[in-house]
This record gives structure tokens, sequence and C-alpha cells, in this order.
């Protein structure tokens, strides 16, 4: 059965890094620049040999801010926690005097 390629797939990063690795090689060296297709992200997905929908992949994709190879990268390659992750709590105390903040 074929699965979609998400953040939580377990080769993500190895995704990731080489889809990030076939933007790069398309441009000039020095130069970062999408050419705003998801070529690189079918490309990279075939040369990978996982069992994924890539249609239905690219679908996610677009639904979770993806529209283009550097997108999926920029919105959807994070380091944020997901749902069961859980984000710690920071406690700061401030004091406030003559109008300024100061940590404390």
């Amino acid at each position: 059965m074929s699965e979609i390629m998400t953040p939580e797939h377990p080769r993500w990063d190895e995704f990731a890094d080489a889809l990030s690795a076939a933007i790069n090689a398309q441009n000039e060296p020095g130069v970062s620049d999408c050419k705003h297709t998801f070529d690189s992200t079918r490309q990279v997905l075939a040369e990978m040999g996982v069992d994924v929908n890539v249609e239905a992949t690219i679908k996610y994709f677009e639904l979770k801010g993806g529209f283009c190879d550097c997108e999926v990268l920029l919105n959807l390659d994070t380091n944020e926690p997901t749902d069961e992750e859980e984000i710690p709590e920071v406690e700061v105390e401030m004091e406030v005097s003559d109008d300024r903040i100061q940590d404390t």
C-alpha cells in the first residue's frame, strides 16, 4: 500500500536533504532559486525508492502550504513540535521600572 510523504514519515529527513540538494543542483554556484514546480520532489521520491503515492503527497504538500519544491522545505520541513510532542513551558519573571522592562 502506498503512503504519503509527511514530516512524520521515517525517511522525511532523508527526503528533505535530498530535495534541498536537488534544488541547489539546478542553479549556478552560490545561487539558490526554485523553479516553482514539483519536478525535484517527484525526482527525489522516485530515486529514494519509497512506496509513496507521489500525487497524493503533492496534494498533501499543497494543503500544508508547499506549492513548489522550495515551499515544501520552507513550510513543511520545520523542527516545530507535532501534535504528539509537548511544547515546554518557560516561565519568565519581569520587573517593570522607569518605563523599562528588565529580566530578573
